[in-house]
């Protein structure tokens, strides 16, 4: 079973004298970790991908009333469809507080049959 990639936070794992690592055998674990990796990234900030990530937190400060909802859900359909086009997004919901962003997904992976919810709280 192919490892995809470290589970962060980091953990110690016994078993392999290393960290616990995502693969096959939980599939929402991997597609949450990758969900949350384009939302998080900056474009620009990954090394040879320019163009990968929504940059997420760049939003945070806008002043309220100046992020445009369909166009930041519209950017995030995208970035997902390239970079990650084993997961359907069923639904975005971003709201806005004072110092807050939340942003909760609800997505499905077809080919494990498994469905599940993304929420992120970002603070100032």
């Amino acid at each position: 079973m192919p490892d995809y990639t470290i589970k962060w936070p980091l953990e110690l794992n016994a078993k392999n004298s290393g960290f616990t690592t995502l693969n096959d055998a939980n599939p929402i674990e991997v597609a949450k970790f990758n969900l949350k990796n384009i939302l998080l990234t900056v474009p620009g900030e990954r090394i040879m991908v320019p163009s990968f990530g929504v940059g997420i937190k760049t939003y945070l400060f806008e002043q309220n009333g100046q992020v445009d909802n369909g166009q930041l859900q519209g950017r995030i359909i995208d970035q997902v469809n390239t970079w990650a086009p084993y997961i359907n997004i069923q639904n975005i919901d971003i709201s806005f507080s004072e110092k807050q962003m939340s942003i909760r997904i609800e997505f499905n992976v077809p080919s494990v049959e498994l469905s599940d919810v993304l929420n992120l709280d970002l603070n100032l």
